[in-house]
């Protein structure tokens, strides 16, 4: 299974993507003489389709698709109540309801099990649930908690604000270098993260801010604003 296989578009060079399509397509459609030796399933965002279809070799997969729509609003309640409950902790009532009206969800008159928003600030609703537990009221997640965090919309920009002023100058001045290099910018595809190892990160800076880039990458990753990864065309 390779999900986000939008990234082949996005981080790799024109030969790396046709070399690993061609490996991944030569190995689930075999040859007149061998049987296929792996079933392969990929997870792309439907931006990038119209990319896949460049690869013919990639048709059959795109003529079997299985769309993944959004959540519905059960599941995005459950989503947001369910883990507190496990984790014996109360919910406010209204919170689900003021999270789902910020995330834009618009349920129609005549389908109210369905809802309308971008499944893109999904991530955006995870971090505004953990900043709220994180200003809980002894055992209770509150309005005026998740208010206090910034709110889906506001959430990110408000942690990484709070962390950015703890930065002297020198690590504001680095800590903006690493996450420009942290974001790929194509004039053909989506703006999307640039996924790299740590090493591969720092060897893009100058060497004299080599330590102190080490310092903020490991402040961002203890404040959960980036993850550690590893590259994946490389």
């Amino acid at each position: 299974m390779i999900d986000q296989f939008e990234e082949v578009f996005t981080q790799c060079s024109g030969g790396e993507r046709k070399q690993f399509i061609d490996a991944i397509c030569a190995a689930a459609h075999g040859t007149s003489k061998d049987p296929p030796c792996a079933l392969v399933v990929i997870g792309v965002r439907a931006g990038f389709v119209e990319h896949c279809t460049a690869h013919p070799p990639l048709e059959p997969a795109l003529r079997d698709q299985f769309i993944v729509g959004p959540m519905r609003p059960q599941e995005l309640h459950a989503a947001i109540e369910a883990p507190a409950r496990d984790a014996e902790l109360t919910v406010e009532p209204g919170l689900a309801a003021t999270m789902l009206s910020d995330l834009g969800a618009v349920t129609s008159p005549g389908s109210p099990e369905s809802a309308t928003y971008d499944p893109g600030t999904l991530p955006l609703l995870a971090l505004a649930l953990r900043e709220t537990w994180e200003r809980r009221e002894g055992g209770r997640l509150t309005i005026t908690a998740y208010h206090d965090a910034g709110g889906i919309k506001q959430a990110v920009a408000k942690k990484a604000d709070d962390v950015y002023g703890t930065l002297d100058d020198a690590s504001k001045h680095v800590a903006r270098r690493l996450l420009e290099h942290m974001v790929s910018v194509r004039a053909d595809a989506e703006d999307t993260r640039r996924r790299m190892s740590r090493r591969a990160l720092l060897a893009e800076l100058p060497a004299v801010d080599a330590e102190t880039a080490g310092q903020v990458l490991d402040l961002l990753e203890r404040r959960r604003l980036v993850t550690g990864t590893t590259t994946p065309c490389r």
